[in-house]
């Protein structure tokens, strides 16, 4: 062979290997159902504001096939393109052969990043079905459940959300569930997480909304800690017949007051008010006493709800709204529950009907 024609075969046998070296495609190799023969699949890029189709085919001895160039800029949606059928499933582009398996638990693997993800679900999957099973058997519907166990289980769980999270925060798979995922567990170190994430995930407006919101959670909590150990501000409110009276008029006939801030636009309100009536029979003979303050601004609401979910405990209500009564002590969501000792002084806050029955059994020793 002549010294040119060998050089350029050189040359061509590089270059072929340099392209394979950069190639950046992938093929999903699909299966679904066979009775979805005919019908077709469609891959889609879900950017925040919609789908952009890639790739579809139709589906032959329930095999399909789904090609493109690599993109991991966003996450990617399979479907079946029949409008009985809910099947689909997410995907990550990444280079090399993909597996996707359609049905009512879709499952993906073939890359890295794919099977990354699909661990992370699995195992969270398993996690969830754990803590709803003890919900189930060990709190729903008991009358004085035993919440340590089933705590310890959320608090495991969210360990391991924010713990991936973070550990793949650069890559498309921890910010992806990242922006899912955001404000859907506790996380106490929310915060010092927050800076180490990119830009990018900092400015998904998810993000965004979450982080303010939990500037002002923590901000509530911090004052609401504070406040233990304090004299309560004694303030006037409105009593169901209209007239004036002060908190401390339920104070000096108790031992230990529990106050309820409730609505009646507020469910878990009003669902929380069987258990504290078993709280109340309990130990009422000890000195517990219960006093509902609502913050309806519906004078004729209020007293309905009362009347409809024959509420027997002393009421007041707040008409501003809460505003009046964010002055007298510091809370954020409803059903918050304070219980004040015979003097005033605030012994525990932002509790329920749980944290309640816990306080109770810590002072009487039951």
């Amino acid at each position: 062979m002549k010294p040119k024609c060998v050089a350029l075969a050189l040359f061509l046998l590089c270059t072929t290997f340099l392209n394979a070296g950069i190639d950046n495609s992938f093929i999903i190799n699909g299966s679904v159902d066979k009775q979805y023969d005919n019908q077709t699949v469609r891959l889609s890029l879900v950017t925040p504001d919609s789908l952009i189709a890639i790739s579809v085919d139709t589906i032959k001895d329930g095999q399909f096939i789904l090609k493109g160039a690599q993109n991991l800029n966003h996450i990617a949606l399979v479907e079946l393109n029949d409008p009985k059928s809910k099947f689909s499933c997410d995907v990550f582009l990444e280079q090399g052969n993909i597996s996707v398996s359609l049905d009512s638990t879709s499952f993906v693997t073939g890359t890295p990043l794919n099977d990354l993800y699909q661990n992370y679900m699995s195992y969270s999957r398993m996690i969830d079905e754990v803590v709803m099973k003890e919900y189930r058997t060990n709190i729903e519907n008991k009358e004085n459940p035993q919440t340590e166990h089933f705590d310890s289980l959320m608090i495991k769980r969210a360990q391991f959300k924010s713990q991936f999270q973070i550990r793949n925060i650069h890559n498309i798979v921890g910010k992806t569930v990242y922006v899912r995922e955001v404000g859907t567990f506790w996380d106490p170190l929310f915060f010092q997480n927050y800076d180490l994430i990119p830009s990018d995930v900092k400015e998904n407006p998810n993000v965004v909304r979450y982080a303010s919101v939990r500037k002002e959670m923590d901000e509530m909590q911090t004052k609401i800690s504070l406040e233990i150990g304090t004299k309560l501000k004694d303030t006037q409110f409105t009593t169901v017949s209209k007239d004036k009276a002060m908190i401390s008029d339920f104070i000096k006939n108790s031992e230990y007051l529990y106050i309820d801030i409730w609505a009646s636009w507020c469910a878990p309100c009003i669902r929380e008010f069987p258990n504290l009536k078993k709280i109340h029979d309990k130990y009422k003979d000890k000195g517990l006493n219960v006093l509902l303050i609502s913050i309806d601004k519906d004078y004729d609401a209020w007293i309905s709800a009362i009347s409809s979910n024959q509420i027997g405990f002393a009421n007041l209500v707040d008409q501003t709204e809460g505003q009046k009564l964010h002055n007298v002590f510091a809370f954020g969501m409803i059903p918050h529950g304070i219980l004040l000792d015979k003097n005033g002084i605030i012994l525990a806050n932002q509790l329920r009907t749980e944290g309640l029955i816990k306080k109770m059994r810590e002072i009487y020793g039951d």
